[in-house]
């Protein structure tokens, strides 16, 4: 019976940490520098890293939808494997980053109010499956679909029109073998003069 309730908690205790969360400030790139670089004088979600070689010549990019991230990650001298979160000033979530082998396989970012606001799935930084945006009410505002870095299969666009005095649009479409079917009327075909 004490072997069982040891081995239970021995168990209980490695899926603890195992789950165990780090800060985007603690990971790396090969030489050192920051994978992640953070702005806390705003509450977005932090930059990542992008370049090919050491020095002060890298930037920090927010990533879109079909962005490849192939610089590896570390932490602790050896390359990512695992989550980190990003918070901002008042601590409260506004990214989580899972990796594998120091490559990216799932990017999150939230609004203010812990609504997810965007999700990228990866396969070694390529993008590869579902990405999307949710609003701050939770309604989805785009959907897109990867295969290995090259969008396909169906798609669905919220487009802000407000600047032209027109409501908002929705666009679906679908993509297959490179040929776009657009299943819906595209939304600035109103506009005078397009």
């Amino acid at each position: 019976m004490t072997m069982r309730i040891l081995i239970l908690l021995f168990l209980l205790l490695n899926s603890i940490f195992s789950f165990a969360q780090t800060p985007c400030n603690q990971v790396l790139i090969a030489c050192g520098n920051h994978y992640f670089a953070e702005d806390d004088n705003y509450n977005n979600a932090a930059l990542v890293v992008r370049g090919v070689f050491c020095g002060d010549s890298y930037i920090w990019t927010p990533i879109s939808e079909g962005d490849t991230l192939q610089e590896v990650a570390y932490k602790d001298g050896e390359p990512f494997t695992g989550v980190c979160i990003d918070l901002d000033t008042n601590q409260v979530l506004i990214g989580r980053y899972e990796f594998t082998d120091g490559y990216i396989k799932k990017l999150e970012e939230f609004h203010s109010n812990g609504q997810v606001y965007k999700t990228l799935n990866y396969t070694r930084g390529i993008p590869n499956g579902p990405a999307f945006r949710i609003t701050p009410h939770g309604l989805l505002d785009s959907f897109f679909s990867f295969d290995m870095g090259k969008r396909s299969g169906f798609y669905y666009i919220t487009r802000d029109r407000t600047d032209w005095g027109l409501p908002p649009c929705i666009e679906l479409g679908e993509l297959v073998n490179g040929m776009n079917t657009q299943l819906t009327k595209p939304c600035f075909s109103d506009i005078e003069g397009e």
